[in-house]
């Protein structure tokens, strides 16, 4: 039982308290009325984990902006259209990333196999990102092209077929002007500067 003056913890059959001498009774045998107040423990969140852990330990803080800074520099270029070179830079990015990972972990008493194995999985999930951000780019530029292409071909082929108006010598110079203008050519352009040209190329192959 406990003592109802202290809260010290005292023999059954005690009749005083060995701490404050204060008689006991029957009551006493239950919680004591007087209970060590418990603080509450702060919390932190991830972020603020981490930015305590990075201030505790600058080494650490250096190389998590070093690992991002290589993350980024697979991802951002991917934005352009340049293609991540896994094969011949993959295997760095790797083990760069393992090594960081394994040092966060064991600088945490948590193993480093595991932060290594974290590190590497999760610089192939960067690697994957730049790549899936390269090929859509890329798609989509393919297929601006392709459009484009088309356009031009369209109006190239409807431009010689209404310009030669079935004369041969008209015809060739025709399919001259064709290719050196496109679409967005003015006809002046086109009256000044195209039509003499392909003039001369036509007058030399006679």
């Amino acid at each position: 039982m406990y003592c109802s003056k202290c809260g010290n913890l005292v023999l059954d059959n005690a009749k005083f308290c060995q701490k404050c001498g204060n008689p006991l009774s029957v009551t006493d045998e239950k919680q004591p009325d007087f209970i060590s107040p418990i603080l509450p423990q702060e919390k932190h969140t991830s972020v603020k984990r981490l930015a305590l852990f990075v201030r505790g330990n600058p080494v650490a803080g250096f190389l998590i902006a070093l690992l991002l800074g290589l993350y980024a520099s697979v991802v951002i270029p991917a934005f352009g259209g340049i293609e991540f070179d896994a094969t011949r830079n993959g295997s760095s990015v790797m083990f760069m990333s393992g090594i960081v990972f394994a040092y966060l972990w064991k600088r945490r008493d948590l193993s480093p196999w595991k932060g290594l194995g974290i590190g590497i999985i999760v610089a192939i999930f960067v690697s994957a990102i730049a790549g899936g951000i390269n090929g859509f780019i890329n798609g989509f530029e393919t297929s601006k092209q392709t459009a484009e292409k088309n356009v031009y071909d369209d109006w190239k082929a409807r431009f010689i077929k209404e310009c030669s108006a079935g004369v041969e010598a008209k015809k060739v110079i025709c399919t001259c002007v064709a290719e050196k203008s496109n679409p967005k050519t003015s006809d002046e352009e086109i009256a000044d500067k195209i039509v003499p040209i392909c003039l001369k190329k036509y007058a030399s192959q006679q």
